[in-house]
């Protein structure tokens, strides 16, 4: 089964004649499926940056950058020459689409 993404809101309703120390509050919840598609679409986004500075030759990258390398890429060295080819961790991308 497929997790979604919930976003969770919350508004104060007071009845008239409600004592203000006692606030109404309710919860409400309900999903977006145009979040969903902004949150694939960023992601995929940042993985094929990634990808292409690797190729590239950078080597500095931020924490964070690093993370997601390890993570998400297989990084080896092909031929004579040595050149660096950049494949997708399909496990961990796909284990990573479930939570969007």
């Amino acid at each position: 089964m497929r997790q979604q993404r919930v976003n969770i809101g919350c508004t104060c309703f007071r009845q008239s004649g409600q004592d203000v120390s006692q606030p109404g509050l309710y919860l409400y919840a309900f999903k977006s499926s145009d979040l969903f598609g902004k949150h694939e679409v960023s992601f995929r986004q940042k993985l094929m940056e990634l990808k292409k500075q690797l190729e590239d030759g950078v080597t500095e990258f931020t924490e964070v950058a690093r993370k997601r390398i390890e993570t998400y890429f297989v990084c080896s060295r092909m031929g004579r020459g040595g050149k660096l080819h950049v494949t997708f961790n399909e496990k961990n991308c796909a284990k990573a689409r479930e939570y969007f």
